[in-house]
């Protein structure tokens, strides 16, 4: 048989035309980006992504999680939905949804990074309850009424178009401080309704400009093919306020930096000793976004990932797998994505021209009931409680390590939420053989046709992924 050559970008554009013209019946001639994509035809797509948000309000509750040679077994965060609360505004399937979330306490933080990303945002609003607690219903309500008020604030700003969704979370007493940061991403991943998205954590701002510079039309057209065609995840350089600084004023230079949009302004402000990279006294988890070159480059750039990495990224709303719901509290919930994600053959570009900055902010009780010691520096040390918790899930983050590297570990990540999205119903995407564990499609998922010109398109746009026992699980750190 004769082998067909790889095409260049502009060469698969034409293609994409063309041949989704003839199968999707679609013609997009007026805006490329969705030519690029529309082997999901829009109201397949709009479809699929409402079934899967209506699906995320009924995660299957008290799932357990068995793992690893171990046998490691693990209760899942049974989430309940408690109130949704959908924007007004009309955005684009071809637009990128901020996916975020956060506590009660720190909503307030949702309003500036709405305002500096200032598109469509979906933001799990999570509610803590103590299990049998005879007052969870009057918690729920007054939840839901500010809410309610946060929700209507935002839309008569008209900063960004807010989904708000409202979560509650009943554990024991002594479990209470450990945030469910896994299971509220997914939750916000389910119900996001464009082609992109971009996976940040509350108290982050955006760089000024960032969404309409990726929105425009050749930086559409690059991230689009990035994402689909090159099964990449986009990095967004993080940076922070430096630690001299008050909360004040750290808040003050967080806000400025992001509103600058400017890369000049940045490396003027690390001179200046205000702000500096993310997270220093956790170096592995963005060393490898190379900060130097960064500031250097004027093109999107490979990143060659490390073992801890944890950037914060744009990726497919299609192919982005599930966070592990096993990690609750601190350490290892971002990091066992990224490592299952390049395992499954997903490469890593940074972003030239965008960044985000994190906002600086009292240390939450969970963190408080984790470290003790200088917050977010070297000198911090775990609690005996907090080293029990790390201890506990370094040992289920070493054994999906171990499952990846065997190629045992669920393709869908581990969640309440895996029967939300079985492959089967991925519009005839091929599965690489049977899943194991809560990730496993259910029996009664069919497989669609897909038309064979189409078939023939997607394997034109996808890199073969790698096998499993191909994969390096300890790359050489820096």
């Amino acid at each position: 048989m004769r082998r067909r050559t790889a095409p260049s970008l502009g060469a698969c554009i034409l293609l994409l035309s063309a041949v989704c013209r003839v199968v999707d019946g679609v013609s997009n001639s007026a805006h490329l980006g969705p030519t690029l994509a529309s082997s999901l035809d829009d109201d397949a797509f709009l479809g699929f992504l409402g079934e899967v948000g209506e699906c995320a309000d009924s995660p299957v509750p008290n799932l357990v999680f068995t793992g690893g040679k171990n046998k490691t077994e693990t209760r899942l965060p049974s989430l309940t939905v408690e109130g949704v609360w959908r924007s007004s505004m009309n955005h684009s399937l071809d637009d990128i949804t901020l996916c975020t979330n956060t506590g009660i306490e720190r909503s307030y933080m949702l309003e500036g990074q709405c305002t500096s990303w200032g598109g469509p945002v979906v933001a799990i609003l999570y509610l803590s309850l103590e299990l049998f607690d005879t007052n969870n219903a009057l918690h729920i309500e007054q939840a839901r009424a500010q809410a309610a008020d946060l929700h209507a604030r935002m839309e008569e700003a008209g900063g960004c178009a807010l989904d708000l969704v409202l979560v509650g979370d009943a554990v024991p007493a002594n479990e209470s401080w450990a945030y469910p940061y896994n299971s509220l991403r997914n939750q916000a991943i389910a119900r996001a309704r464009t082609r992109l998205v971009l996976l940040l954590d509350v108290d982050f701002l955006v760089s000024t400009g960032a969404r309409e510079r990726l929105l425009a039309r050749d930086a559409w057209v690059w991230a689009l093919d990035a994402t689909y065609a090159r099964r990449q995840a986009i990095v967004l350089p993080a940076f922070q306020t430096t630690l001299n600084l008050s909360l004040a004023e750290g808040t003050a230079v967080a806000h400025d930096s992001a509103a600058a949009g400017s890369k000049a302004y940045m490396k003027a402000e690390m001179a200046a000793g205000r702000i500096t990279r993310f997270a220093p006294f956790f170096l592995k988890g963005h060393n490898a976004t190379d900060y130097n070159r960064w500031f250097r480059s004027s093109t999107p750039y490979p990143i060659t990932y490390q073992r801890g990495y944890e950037p914060f990224i744009l990726v497919s709303r299609l192919h982005v797998p599930w966070f592990d719901e096993r990690f609750r509290g601190y350490g290892w919930d971002k990091i066992s994505h990224m490592h299952a994600m390049v395992a499954t053959g997903f490469q890593l570009v940074a972003d030239p021209s965008i960044y985000v900055v994190h906002r600086p902010h009292i240390p939450s009780a969970g963190y408080n009931h984790t470290f003790t010691g200088p917050a977010y520096t070297k000198s911090h040390r775990a609690t005996a409680v907090g080293a029990w918790a790390m201890e506990k899930l370094s040992v289920i983050g070493m054994e999906l390590i171990q499952d990846v590297k065997a190629g045992v570990y669920p393709e869908h990540g581990v969640t309440a939420l895996a029967a939300c999205r079985p492959l089967e119903r991925w519009f005839g995407a091929e599965r690489r053989g049977p899943a194991e564990g809560p990730g496993a499609a259910p029996p009664s998922a069919g497989k669609r046709e897909t038309p064979s010109r189409l078939a023939f398109m997607r394997g034109r746009l996808q890199n073969p992924v790698v096998a499993w026992w191909e994969f390096d699980a300890s790359p050489t750190d820096t």
